[in-house]
């Protein structure tokens, strides 16, 4: 984890002293179905959350960091519409580094995905059991819509995945962002 720390430092502080690009901080909030082996007769709900920071490498491309986090729970498909506890519990953390694109509609709104790879740490327990409890690399995809208000706020909808070790969660996301 420290490793992947420190790259990412580095790499940011490279691109920021090789360009005058514009950096920005967001933050993203989302729900989502999650993926595991154990949970397939399952009906799972997940809630991500995400800090991340970027720098625009120029109009179309920029590089992006991201914190990850999340939990989860599951239902078994037989017990719903009855009262029930949750059968397994997902809580999820992950550091991510990815390319992204943007495809503009219009100066103030455009369409934009992104690839990347993430370190992740993972935990299921079912029922006060730890069935998962690992960390990995995992992948990261997004993409979705923005629309600038002005020079630093935006506001951006879209759907991602997170591929992380045994786990992988699939969630809609809104978010808001600040350019420097």
């Amino acid at each position: 984890m420290k490793k992947l720390i420190s790259f990412l430092g580095v790499v940011s502080v490279l691109l920021a002293s090789t360009s005058e690009a514009a950096t920005w901080i967001g933050i993203e909030t989302g729900v989502g179905s999650s993926d595991y082996k154990s949970a397939s007769d399952n009906i799972d709900v997940s809630w991500t959350g995400a800090l991340m920071a970027g720098i625009d490498l120029n109009q179309n491309w920029s590089v992006l960091a991201g914190l990850h986090m999340g939990s989860g729970s599951s239902v078994p498909r037989k017990d719903i519409g009855i009262a029930t506890k949750s059968e397994e519990e997902l809580d999820y953390r992950a550091l991510s580094l990815s390319l992204n694109r943007n495809f503009y509609l219009t100066d103030r709104q455009f369409l934009y995905a992104s690839v990347g790879l993430n370190y992740n740490q993972t935990e299921v327990e079912l029922r006060s059991v730890k069935t998962i409890d690992e960390d990995g690399i995992g992948y990261n995809l997004r993409a979705g819509w923005l629309f600038r208000f002005n020079q630093r706020f935006s506001f951006n909808i879209g759907l991602q995945r997170l591929g992380m070790s045994d786990v992988d969660v699939n969630s809609a996301n809104i978010g808001m962002m600040y350019r420097f």
